[in-house]
């Protein structure tokens, strides 16, 4: 039996209100303009669940966060989503871009192999949120900072 995670991408609006950035259709001037949405897919990968929240962390590998808990301005979809698995969840935390950022700047060229792999996996998935706010745009060209997005996530055994 393992560990699975269960993530949502949030990102601020020109007003500062922030919306789910999960990859789909997301109009920049006007987020609630979007098509249904599903949780954000990361797999199974114990290095970058450690990484992320000192989860299954079985190699000491530093980690960004540890039960920090939902954002006090989490969205309404996410919180729903996380109020779903409130009893069979564990772990719930967020971590932004620039943390993601920090974390495989320092860890890339580690000694210890774990923790390479670890910060592989948060490089990886700090380019996904990259690649994902040039994504949400409006009409005028202006996107979406990555600096504004942050991934919001729990874990179920």
């Amino acid at each position: 039996m393992g560990a699975d995670i269960h993530a949502w991408i949030e990102g601020k609006d020109k007003n500062g209100n922030w919306f789910v950035a999960n990859p789909r259709y997301v109009d920049f001037a006007n987020p609630t303009r979007i098509k249904d949405v599903d949780e954000f897919y990361i797999g199974r990968n114990y290095p970058l669940f450690s990484a992320l929240g000192n989860v299954r962390n079985d190699h000491d590998i530093p980690f960004i966060q540890k039960n920090r808990g939902l954002p006090k301005d989490v969205t309404d979809i996410t919180e729903g989503a996380a109020a779903d698995w409130d009893l069979d969840g564990h772990s719930f935390g967020y971590v932004t871009a620039i943390e993601l950022q920090d974390y495989f700047m320092s860890y890339i060229n580690a000694n210890d192999e774990s923790t390479q792999l670890a910060a592989e996996a948060v490089k990886f998935l700090y380019y996904k949120l990259y690649n994902l706010a040039y994504e949400i745009s409006d009409y005028e060209g202006n996107c979406l900072n990555v600096y504004d997005m942050r991934l919001v996530f729990w874990f179920d055994n």
